[in-house]
């Protein structure tokens, strides 16, 4: 075609674009369709993009929905721990007053204690006073007795030789201590042997074990078989039933210098 064609071809297409309406809607239509078709392929292109992005998206929203169900368990199993957590926070409260009130009673306690091992300490050193004490009376107290045992002996042997003068009998007392026995009182002369003890408090046991000493001896000295025995008993007080026991053994009971039993004469043991 040549220039003058095609030149002549737009002047003729310009005119009609501007005096033919129906040519100009018709062109314009034929332009748009174009251009949609056009667009269409590109929204085609951009849609695919875009749905290939949903899909990934909705992969992420289906693992976010598993991560919320994850969650929302985590969350329940969490709910329930702290509920086990605030009752076990409830009941060591609960717990720690009862401990507090413990420990505060065993506060008082304790000071109790102290105070009574105060007391204690107290009684103690006064007990030991109170000891020292009692040791030193018994110390005096024994020293009394052996000064008293001494000076009843003495009193004894004095006042049954006199009662022995009066009965004609002129025996001298001694104590006898040989190394198997001894005797408050003890005396011989050519008819009688005198024998016998001298204690502050007489009682029937022990009245029946002197005169079984004392029986033992004179049946052992062969020497006093031929002679009148003579077992005498001096005391200062005598038990019950002493004096009838003293009389059926044949003993010479004597309570502070007066005669409880007569003067039995025995021959010796043979």
């Amino acid at each position: 075609m040549s220039e003058l064609s095609l030149e002549s071809l737009k002047k003729g297409m310009l005119k009609l674009l501007k005096e033919d309406e129906e040519f100009r809607y018709a062109v314009a239509a034929y332009l748009g369709y174009h251009e949609i078709l056009e667009k269409l392929k590109l929204h085609g292109k951009k849609i695919e993009e875009v749905i290939k992005k949903l899909n990934i998206i909705e992969k992420d929203v289906k693992s976010l929905k598993e991560d919320v169900s994850d969650l929302k368990e985590d969350v329940s199993s969490l709910k329930k721990d702290v509920a086990g957590l605030k009752q076990d926070v409830s009941n060591l409260k609960k717990d720690v007053k009862s401990l507090k009130g413990d420990v505060a009673s065993l506060k008082q306690d304790v000071s109790s204690l102290k105070q009574d091992v105060s007391n204690l300490k107290q009684d103690v050193a006064s007990l030991k006073e109170d000891v020292a004490s009692l040791k030193e009376g018994q110390r005096s107290m024994m020293t009394m007795l052996e000064r008293l045992s001494l000076s009843l002996e003495e009193e004894a042997r004095e006042v049954v030789e006199y009662m022995l003068r009066e009965k004609g009998f002129s025996i001298k007392l001694e104590p006898l201590v040989l190394e198997d026995v001894e005797f408050d009182l003890f005396g011989s002369d050519d008819e009688a042997v005198v024998i016998g003890e001298a204690t502050v408090r007489l009682g029937v046991k022990q009245l029946v074990k002197a005169d079984e000493r004392m029986e033992k001896f004179l049946k052992i000295r062969r020497e006093y078989a031929s002679k009148k025995a003579i077992k005498v008993v001096y005391t200062m007080w005598v038990a019950q039933g002493v004096k009838e026991e003293a009389e059926k053994r044949g003993i010479w009971l004597i309570r502070s210098g007066r005669e409880e039993t007569t003067l039995p004469l025995a021959s010796g043991s043979g």
